[in-house]
């Protein structure tokens, strides 16, 4: 199964469930690896958390007043699954939930955060 998530304004990515490994991310430049050792970086989690961002150019950055509550979707054992996600203030905790209102529990490992506005593209 592959998982591709892509912002048509910064860069192109997906993202390949692999198994027992996880996720690994491609892009234009290739596999994600670990600079120290050069070993491919493996993902057990793929979050995207929908946000409102302004652009300017082609960098972006969140506006003045951001919201602390929004649409997530889930990557998770090879599975997709949308839900939403909230924090009561800047330094507060992240709550992750699902569609039904439940607190997401990730898998132990990495998590891969992708922070979009609704013209984040996603396809599986």
């Amino acid at each position: 199964m592959k998982s591709g998530i892509s912002a048509s304004r910064t860069s192109l990515c997906s993202f390949t469930y692999t198994g027992e490994d996880g996720y690994i991310r491609n892009s234009i430049t290739g596999i994600y690896v670990e600079r120290n050792t050069g070993d491919t970086l493996h993902f057990a989690n793929v979050v995207v958390l929908r946000n409102q961002i302004q652009w300017e150019g082609y960098y972006c950055y969140y506006r003045q007043h951001l919201r602390y509550s929004g649409q997530a979707e889930f990557f998770m054992n090879g599975k997709h699954f949308t839900g939403a996600w909230h924090r009561d203030t800047q330094t507060s905790r992240l709550i992750l939930l699902d569609a039904e209102g439940n607190e997401v529990a990730l898998q132990r490992g990495k998590t891969w955060f992708v922070m979009g506005d609704g013209h984040v593209e996603v396809s599986y």
